[in-house]
């Protein structure tokens, strides 16, 4: 009797014969669902004793493989929970705790180095552990935040722009060179901006360049040079001790000083009074600053008199004093240190004038206070 089915044991033990598939009975091609229905379903298998059956095309034929053979791999997957899988060897999956991938948070962990020719981002690259440490992406632009405080924004929308402390936080910026911590700085808190320095200049400035008196044509860089035009719309202190006019003066007047830490315009002719000082007994010797007056008249009549003159220096050059005796028999004594005095070539230490009238004006230079006139 023909058979119309196929027992287990039958592909266990390559019993199937001809007849299994004879016409009639089982056609080749065409087996019943139950062949594989009717069986006893399983969940897991024995790799040693479990066999599937498949069709082999270089001879045609039905044979049995271990479920192991079939070149799918391992049943169980590496590593632990979240592990992704990659070819480990060229013969096996692998699996790292270094390489994750959690599908509740959509989030890919790679610890260590990543190497790529082009990385697509969609808005973050947030720091491990600090979220308020970023890059973030948007279009045509670029933020760059640390500790919670925009650095830096780069933006080409509307008016392409290079924006630091786009956020207005107390963020200095500091640019250094190899002999200067502070070639420019930012003081964000005070708004103030330094050349050379980082602060302490003053309460008043917005503006500050750090310098060294005397340095120019010297190997000193504090020097401040500016190659084109200087506008000052407001006041123009000089040494923090004058303080020149905003407005301009009339025709043929010249700038003077007038003794306060002011420099004003006054006529030629007729300077402000406190460019002349008037000395007179019991002042027996007295400092001659030309810096405030320019004429000095000495009255004789106590006794005699020595007026001293700054040590002659470079800051002084181009000042000049006049000095008149205009009362007393006694004697008018000028000096400005041992031999600072040159008259007609000679360098003395002390200029007398005795006769009453007599006047004399010196200038001075970088060595010495010089006679330019005498009567």
């Amino acid at each position: 009797m023909a058979r119309t089915g196929i027992r287990g044991g039958q592909i266990q033990d390559e019993t199937i014969e001809s007849e299994d598939l004879a016409s009639g009975s089982i056609k080749a091609g065409e087996l019943s669902q139950q062949a594989i229905s009717s069986q006893t379903l399983i969940t897991t298998t024995d790799t040693t004793n479990d066999r599937v059956l498949i069709w082999d095309a270089t001879d045609s034929s039905l044979k049995q493989v271990a479920p192991t053979n079939l070149g799918l791999g391992a049943a169980t997957p590496a590593g632990s929970d979240t592990a992704v899988q990659f070819n480990d060897g060229g013969s096996s999956f692998g699996g790292d705790s270094g390489l994750t991938f959690n599908k509740t948070t959509n989030a890919l962990t790679v610890t260590g180095p990543v190497t790529a020719s082009h990385i697509d981002v969609g808005e973050y690259i947030t720091h491990t552990g600090d979220s308020d440490t970023f890059i973030q992406f948007s279009d045509d632009e670029i933020n760059l935040q640390a500790g919670a405080k925009q650095m830096i924004k780069l933006s080409q929308a509307g008016t392409n722009k290079i924006i630091l402390n786009n956020g207005q936080a107390d963020v200095d910026l500091q640019v250094k060179s190899k002999g200067n911590a502070n070639v420019f700085r930012t003081d964000a808190f005070n708004n103030s901006v330094y050349f050379g320095g980082n602060g302490a200049s003053g309460a008043d400035n917005n503006f500050w360049v750090s310098g060294s008196i005397g340095s120019k044509d010297s190997s000193t860089r504090g020097t401040a040079v500016f190659g084109g035009d200087v506008v000052v719309s407001g006041t123009l202190r000089v040494s923090d001790a004058f303080s020149l006019p905003r407005s301009d003066g009339d025709l043929n007047q010249v700038l003077l000083t007038d003794g306060d830490g002011s420099v004003i315009w006054g006529d030629q002719g007729g300077p402000p009074s406190k460019l002349e000082r008037a000395v007179s007994k019991p002042t027996a010797t007295f400092s001659a600053d030309p810096t405030a007056y320019s004429v000095f008249a000495v009255d004789c009549n106590g006794g005699d008199v020595t007026a001293t003159l700054p040590t002659p220096s470079s800051p002084n050059e181009g000042l000049q004093a006049t000095f008149i005796k205009n009362a007393g028999t006694n004697t008018l004594t000028i000096t400005a240190g041992n031999l600072n005095i040159w008259d007609q070539g000679t360098a003395i230490t002390n200029y007398e004038i005795t006769d009453h009238g007599r006047n004399v004006t010196l200038i001075c230079i970088s060595y010495a206070w010089v006679v330019i006139a005498e009567a």
